[in-house]
């Protein structure tokens, strides 16, 4: 019976693990760089946006040291890729995502990666009031606008392209329901292992 328990636990817990999944958005595609430097002491605009970006998330990110990290840029500016290793090797986990304006609201700040003419550009946005269709633009280092997202979506520097921090895995509604049966489940078949265990003990 022992053997039958241990099989029902790793059965369940197998399903459990099928019906939690990540709530991640789909990953960004194409080689999206920022062409051009910011006035902000000569530090490209990835780098401000991504140190900008940490402090968002609590991290006391200074655009100089950013800036040393990224190191030089290997073509036409920094690339999304080089924004995501250096977040990841500053403690900061992050993913290339494309936004999708159904899927809106934002949940959290996102590096946005907009196309100025032959030139692309990192900005930083993040959702602002309780209507969940704005959000507020942060072109750093002094640039500052709040509009809509359908607004921002409709502009012709709009690509798409993102970096967002990645998210914890989360259960699905499914994936708590079948793991709060696989425990309860578990649980009837251990009482009626003991019991049977004590019966028989009781007539040996």
């Amino acid at each position: 019976m022992t053997t039958r328990v241990a099989r029902l636990l790793v059965l369940f817990g197998l399903i459990a693990g099928l019906c939690v999944t990540p709530r991640e958005p789909a990953s960004a595609t194409g080689p999206a760089r920022d062409a051009s430097a910011e006035p902000g002491a000569g530090h490209s605009c990835g780098a401000l946006a991504l140190a900008l970006f940490g402090r968002l998330q609590g991290l006391a990110w200074d655009p100089a040291e950013v800036d040393r990290r990224l190191g030089p840029d290997s073509g036409p500016g920094h690339s999304m890729a080089q924004l995501i290793r250096t977040a990841n090797a500053m403690g900061l986990s992050l993913r290339g995502v494309r936004l999708d304006p159904a899927a809106w609201p934002m949940s959290g700040p996102a590096i946005l990666h907009l196309q100025r003419g032959r030139a692309g550009h990192f900005v930083v946005i993040r959702p602002v009031g309780q209507s969940g269709r704005l959000v507020q633009l942060l072109d750093p280092p002094s640039t500052s606008e709040v509009l809509e997202l359908d607004r921002l979506a409709r502009s012709p520097e709009w690509t798409g392209a993102a970096i967002v921090a990645r998210p914890a895995f989360g259960a699905s509604p499914w994936g708590l329901l079948v793991a709060g049966a696989a425990f309860v489940l578990v649980g009837i078949a251990a009482m009626r292992t003991r019991d049977r265990s004590r019966r028989v003990g009781e007539h040996s």
